[in-house]
């Protein structure tokens, strides 16, 4: 089949309804799978997600399509804005978690940690760079499953190591 580059429009404005439903929610989010059937929930971290890499994964016996049955966390995916697969396959996440809220869920490195998910890729060139950078500083740090198992990428400074999940909910966002 025929690939074809996705217009700067549908980008922007996919970035854009993308932040702003990010941004009604808390740093912190919560799924609670306490239902008679245990969904699925399937963690990558620091994975490239071109849009091959994800029909590969969703076409594998092991994964299917995000569902109420089968959740998906991605940890600060690895996006290459300049790459057409790297920005297909986060347009496809983006389309994903806006039909699937409860089942995918993508986390961006916690600004905690200084160190950790500085993005190495300079977007200047691309002409969505601000609705990109909106986006990004829009992902969640973290991620509560059952009320029970906490996950964040890069961890939690240890100034920070007493912090309360309340109050990682209601980090300021950059």
């Amino acid at each position: 089949h025929k690939s074809t580059k996705p217009s700067e429009d549908v980008v922007k404005a996919l970035f854009e309804v993308s932040t702003k439903s990010l941004l009604s929610e808390s740093h912190c989010i919560s799924w609670d799978r306490s239902n008679e059937k245990r969904a699925k929930t399937f963690i990558f971290a620091n994975t490239d997600i071109s849009y091959a890499k994800l029909l590969q994964l969703t076409s594998s016996n092991a994964l299917q399509l995000p569902s109420q049955d089968n959740q998906f966390v991605f940890l600060h995916p690895k996006i290459d804005p300049s790459s057409d697969e790297s920005l297909k396959g986060l347009l496809s996440l983006l389309i994903w978690r806006l039909l699937f809220p409860q089942s995918v869920c993508l986390l961006r490195s916690s600004p905690l940690v200084s160190t950790v998910g500085r993005s190495k890729v300079k977007v200047e060139k691309a002409p969505w760079e601000p609705e990109f950078l909106k986006l990004k500083n829009a992902l969640p740090i973290s991620l509560v499953l059952d009320k029970s198992i906490f996950i964040v990428n890069g961890g939690i400074s240890q100034q920070t190591s007493t912090m309360t999940i309340e109050e990682v909910r209601n980090l300021p966002r950059p």
